[in-house]
């Protein structure tokens, strides 16, 4: 064969390869799902020391009645503020059960704060509520553990565990709370790094089941890096921690100043990514739940309630469901996302 003749052979043979890069980009375009609808309940999930109401407050502030006022079906969950994650998801599970049969509605969306998304991944992992459950999100929950819940476990004095126990149950109980005997010591624990990998093993996620996860950030970090590999843009806007959040803020932040952790206060923003990572948003731990301030915010601020409102027409419209952005696993390592069916 002549120089010329192989040229000419290589030049075609490229020009297939191109030809056919194009065309599986083209089918893989196609071949994305459209949006499918998927109208099923919205049910709110609290998390550590959380309640449904408390002296005419929502846990979630304003939030079930904004989604009502868009059109949504929104259940609010109530378990054991002060107790282990298999005890809150066995609690939880009844509670889905019953939403259920009240909706008539095969499946529900879980919107989870904090704790909330690990009893959630537990009842759906380990007690079967995959065939219940469409999606689970996951607002500031501490997948990976939090150092903050270490340093409570390490060194706490167990012999006050007891009496820890009995102001939570008085607590609780005088205020109309699930009358199950608290476990403040196991809570905790339940939130610690030192724990979670383990957790994470035992508790793999359902396949039947899309998760979604959303970060909050505090101290006027914008989350350079860690807030960049969401789905969404990472936010212009900045929150400051309230006095409650402060200390442990620039605890979780770290010693060095000039390369601080973004986190919300009680969480990192990389504990809180798990399965399609959202994005951050920019507000302490307290604030993503509309608290402490409970005020309407300026124009141009961030709202925790149009969050939930936007994040739940996603969900029930079913846009939510065509992501194709890398799924977190446990670790932070990033996989494909399997294109959803």
């Amino acid at each position: 064969m002549s120089w010329n003749a192989g040229r000419t052979v290589r030049r075609a043979a490229v020009f297939a390869v191109l030809l056919l890069a194009v065309g599986c980009s083209s089918s893989s375009q196609q071949a994305r799902p459209a949006p499918v609808a998927e109208p099923y309940p919205v049910v709110l999930a609290h998390g550590l020391s959380g309640f449904r109401t408390l002296a005419g407050i929502e846990y979630f502030y304003r939030v079930p009645e904004y989604l009502r006022e868009h059109g949504h079906r929104v259940y609010i969950t109530h378990v054991p503020p002060w107790g282990t994650v298999e005890m809150r998801a066995r609690v939880l599970g009844q509670q889905l059960d019953a939403i259920v049969r009240r909706s008539g509605a095969p499946r529900v969306h879980l919107i989870a704060h904090s704790m909330g998304g690990l009893d959630s991944r537990y009842a759906i992992s380990r007690l079967g509520y995959g065939d219940r459950v469409a999606s689970l999100t996951t607002v500031g929950t501490p997948h990976r553990g939090s150092v903050l819940a270490d340093g409570y476990s390490r060194y706490r004095f167990p012999l006050w565990d007891p009496v820890n126990d009995l102001h939570a149950d008085f607590w609780i109980w005088t205020l109309g709370g699930i009358k199950i005997h608290s476990d403040t010591a196991g809570a905790v624990r339940d939130l610690a790094a030192m724990t979670s990998a383990q957790f994470n093993r035992e508790v793999p996620d359902d396949a039947r089941v899309r998760y979604y996860s959303f970060a909050g950030r505090t101290l006027g970090l914008r989350g350079e890096g860690v807030c960049d590999d969401g789905v969404l843009p990472n936010p212009e806007q900045v929150d400051l921690a309230p006095p409650e959040l402060l200390a442990t803020a620039l605890v979780l932040a770290g010693p060095d100043p000039a390369h601080p952790v973004a986190n919300d206060g009680l969480v990192t923003v990389e504990s809180a990514k798990w399965g399609v990572f959202m994005g951050c948003v920019p507000a302490d731990h307290l604030k993503q739940i509309g608290h402490l301030f409970r005020v309407e915010p300026l124009p141009g601020r961030w709202s925790h309630k149009d969050f939930y409102l936007g994040w739940a027409n996603e969900l029930v419209s079913g846009r939510a469901r065509t992501l194709t952005a890398p799924r977190r696993v446990d670790g932070g390592r990033p996989e494909p996302l399997a294109r959803a069916q």
